[in-house]
């Protein structure tokens, strides 16, 4: 809210002055930019309830972004798309070798699996002739 805005606002509401100190290093230069005299912020709540958030929410409103949380969560959504793609490609080499290392390794179980069987069946035969 500029000054002129709030010695406007402060004249329409026709709240009590206040005289500054002559003590007061900061009086000529408020004085010259606002009027004489100064006006307490409680003067307006204790004479016009309600007044003050009126006010702070007119003057705030034009600049709040109502799109501002949906464009951020869309931003959020495409920045993680980004990095899971940037983490795949960086990873992909090292998903290869663990696959193909998972394949071996199947392999080599199955051909395992395979000796395991053919001792069985040779363990099986070899009782039968015995018995």
């Amino acid at each position: 809210m500029e000054r002129r805005s709030q010695h406007l606002i402060l004249n329409r509401l026709n709240l009590p002055g206040t005289p500054i100190r002559e003590s007061d290093l900061r009086k000529g230069k408020f004085e010259s930019i606002n009027g004489v005299g100064a006006t307490e912020l409680d003067a307006l709540e204790a004479l016009r309830p309600g007044e003050m958030i009126k006010i702070i929410k007119r003057e705030v409103e034009p600049y709040i972004d109502e799109d501002l949380e949906e464009r951020y969560a869309e931003k959020m959504e495409e920045a993680h798309g980004e990095l899971n793609e940037e983490l795949y490609d960086e990873v992909r080499e090292e998903i290869g070798e663990v696959e193909e290392i998972r394949e071996g390794l199947g392999e080599f179980l199955d051909d395992k699996y395979k000796k395991l069987e053919e001792i069985t069946e040779k363990s099986n035969r070899r009782k039968q002739e015995r018995n």
